[in-house]
């Protein structure tokens, strides 16, 4: 077997291996889509009670999204499994990456049509471009049982400008990385679009959409990046506010410190007076008229 049909064979055998794992974390998705407007009830509510101080209504709201979650039959930490393929995915890319550069003599003749050697980048921009738009097919079809949201829809766009800034360095990787980036996003394409078949989706155990699904509109690109700059924005002030907020309490209390410091001075010193027998105090005034003069 050519080595461009076994880094794509691979490719199909880890997506293969990585099934289960997606059917799980999709059907909790489409169970969390239902509760998503609740859930952002109940976090807003969690996050003012923490600001108001609020333990009795911070614990009821606590509550409320435990609920939530338990009359879904969905979890939030199901989500985290995802992450699984991540480590998977970074193996791969750098494996096929460490054999290009080595380079592993039978890669250089072991690609197809005009490359050939896989161990060498597309002179073309064939390959890049083809492996952008593989990318940018699979996140699309990949995210249509995501939880809608503003900011997954703002996600899901910024992910796609990222797949499109990114072609000058995929222009510069060996056509043996680009071919495995065709072949995984062309396998996970592939996937999300046998799953969107009602059948496939029933007896994995997928809900169908809710109706507030399609009431979020999809944002364009240029809505995308001023929300993302003014997030930045906000984020800048908020973490300004925060530090003046932080240096005013501490030298607040760096105030009270030392008028707590010159507060026991005073009452040791007057103590201390106190204490003194009349003929000490009567002494140490004339001592200290004594100076005076002679000053």
């Amino acid at each position: 077997m050519p080595w461009w049909a076994t880094i794509i064979s691979v490719a199909a055998v880890v997506r293969i291996s990585m099934l289960p794992i997606h059917i799980r974390v999709t059907a909790n998705n489409t169970r969390m889509a239902y509760i998503t407007p609740k859930v952002k009830q109940a976090t807003e509510a969690i996050q003012k009670a923490k600001e108001n101080k609020d333990q009795a209504e911070l614990m009821k709201a606590a509550m409320q999204m435990r609920q939530l979650y338990a009359t879904a039959g969905a979890s939030p930490l199901v989500g985290l499994l995802g992450l699984v393929q991540v480590p998977v995915a970074l193996g791969m890319f750098f494996g096929v990456k460490w054999m290009c550069n080595l380079p592993v003599e039978s890669m250089t003749t072991g690609g197809l049509a005009w490359f050939t050697d896989l161990t060498a980048a597309d002179p073309t921009y064939v390959l890049p471009a083809v492996s952008t738009a593989a990318i940018i097919a699979m996140l699309r079809l990949s995210s249509a049982d995501t939880p809608k949201t503003p900011e997954t829809a703002h996600m899901s766009n910024g992910f796609t400008l990222l797949s499109i800034i990114g072609f000058p360095f995929l222009a510069n990787l060996p056509a043996g990385v680009m071919i495995y980036f065709i072949g995984n996003g062309a396998l996970q394409a592939l996937q999300a679009a046998i799953f969107r078949i009602p059948s496939v989706r029933e007896r994995a155990g997928f809900l169908p959409p809710p109706p507030h699904a399609n009431s979020v509109p999809a944002p364009t690109m240029v809505e995308t990046l001023k929300a993302g700059y003014n997030k930045l924005i906000n984020f800048n002030k908020n973490r300004f506010e925060e530090i003046k907020r932080d240096a005013y309490e501490r030298a607040e209390k760096d105030v009270k410190r030392r008028a707590a410091e010159a507060g026991r001075q005073a009452a040791k010193s007057a103590a201390q007076q106190a204490g003194k027998s009349p003929k000490q105090q009567l002494t140490g005034s004339s001592k200290k008229q004594a100076k005076a003069k002679a000053s």
